[in-house]
């Protein structure tokens, strides 16, 4: 005589089948994203803010980011700030842009995967789900990047902010926030990468490294300034005078 299955087995197989098959699919997944740096780089960011804070209220002046190791979509960065009392901090912080893309000070979303497109949907943590709106080319350190770029407003409705990320690495280049300030006037605060090793400077519209450039610059200066003096000294030099002859 056949057995009967009961049901309520095969409704728990289906479903551990289902789970099973949902854990492989995340998993896949989470594999195939990426970020677009590596254990080594590093970013930083200036911050300005118009009109200026009270100066009695210390506010950040710059950050630095240091990618300290990098595996599939997660890293671990060391995040220094440094404040316009002079008082600096930083400390260690583990990032995975499938979940919130980490944060620098008040910047949320600092890094999404590399090579997004328009209409692609990143997270901001302290936000939600944002949609890249659009693709410009910018210049950063003298050098034109691919940027990605969207806007939103706080749920609140009081500051809205403006996200620019480099295509290529999916790191922040440009971060406008444009709010009330203290006063109940209009302020606006800008982070902006003020030096990186993500990319390298450009010297007659080609990559050189900058401690290279800088040494070529030394150089040049250098000829330049020994090949005046030169000149100066060559045309200050008394010309030679004939010996007068005696009379007979």
């Amino acid at each position: 005589m056949d057995r009967i299955i009961p049901s309520s087995i095969v409704l728990v197989i289906v479903a551990l089948a289902t789970l099973i098959a949902v854990s492989e699919v995340q998993k896949v997944l989470a594999d195939e994203i990426h970020l677009g740096v590596k254990a080594g780089d590093w970013i930083r960011y200036d911050y300005t803010i118009e009109p200026p804070i009270s100066p009695d209220l210390p506010s950040v002046k710059w950050g630095k980011i240091e990618f300290l190791s990098v595996e599939g979509p997660v890293a671990t960065v060391r995040v220094t700030t440094h404040m316009s009392s002079g008082m600096e901090g930083n400390g260690t912080d583990t990032w995975n842009i499938t979940k919130w893309g980490g944060v620098l000070g008040s910047i949320y979303g600092v890094i999404i995967p590399p090579n997004s497109q328009v209409g692609h949907t990143v997270f901001i943590f302290n936000y939600g789900n944002v949609t890249i709106t659009n693709e410009t080319t910018r210049t950063y350190l003298g050098v034109s990047r691919t940027v990605l770029y969207t806007s939103y407003v706080q749920p609140n409705g009081d500051i809205h902010y403006t996200y620019y990320w480099d295509k290529e690495t999916g790191v922040v280049v440009e971060v406008e926030s444009v709010g009330t300030g203290m006063g109940g006037n209009e302020q606006t605060a800008t982070v902006k990468v003020s030096g990186t090793n993500l990319w390298q400077a450009l010297f007659l519209g080609l990559p050189i490294d900058p401690i290279l450039f800088y040494v070529l610059v030394v150089v040049v200066i250098a000829i330049v300034v020994g090949t005046i003096v030169f000149a100066v000294r060559r045309k200050k030099k008394p010309s030679e005078v004939a010996t007068p002859t005696q009379p007979n």
